[in-house]
């Protein structure tokens, strides 16, 4: 961060002139002071045309600004004017659905930047719960009746959310047993 706002500057630093706004040679007249605008003129509360067809409402001042025309000018700016502006929706693309391959955290990084950049990792949460498995036995809902003994072991890795569907062998099932699915972050779809 430099420090400076990254939207262009409306006008720059300098003095303002009163009314049309022309841009004058080197050979011009030097304007006199009352040609230009002049702060000390201003309350809230006023409205004021610059550069020719921009019309600007002064609503309120900071407290330097009350403080510097109380003491050094002498005079009161006046309340601050509560000005409602409209609340302005900023359209959103709709994200796309994830499509299966790679992290969910990938596929959203490639939605949102140009160049994708890879997630960050919580560092925190990886050394508080490094090691920590959370296994639970699991049964199909509804299940066929060759899938009626089919046992599971869910495991939830807690150190990166990530999950595992293991069957431990059985003898005689008839069906070939071990991974289920593999360790990662799924979505619950």
């Amino acid at each position: 961060n430099c420090g400076r706002d990254n939207f262009p500057i409306f006008f720059r630093k300098a003095k303002m002139p009163i009314g049309n706004y022309t841009v004058d040679g080197p050979q011009a007249q030097p304007r006199k002071k009352s040609d230009f605008v002049d702060a000390r003129d201003w309350q809230v509360g006023m409205e004021m045309t610059m550069l020719t067809n921009y019309r600007f409402f002064i609503y309120d001042a900071d407290e330097f600004t009350r403080e510097y025309f109380k003491e050094e000018l002498g005079t009161d700016l006046g309340e601050r004017v509560d000005v409602q502006l409209p609340e302005r929706a900023v359209p959103r693309a709709k994200t796309p659905p994830y499509t299966g391959y790679g992290s969910w955290d990938d596929s959203m990084s490639s939605v949102t930047h140009l160049i994708p950049k890879p997630p960050q990792k919580d560092v925190k949460k990886l050394f508080q719960h490094s090691g920590k498995v959370l296994r639970f036995k699991a049964r199909f809902v509804n299940p066929k009746p060759e899938d009626e003994d089919r046992v599971f072991v869910v495991a939830y890795y807690m150190q990166d959310d990530c999950l595992s569907i293991y069957e431990p062998p059985q003898r005689n099932l008839g069906v070939v047993t071990g991974r289920f699915l593999e360790k990662g972050v799924h979505m619950n779809q």
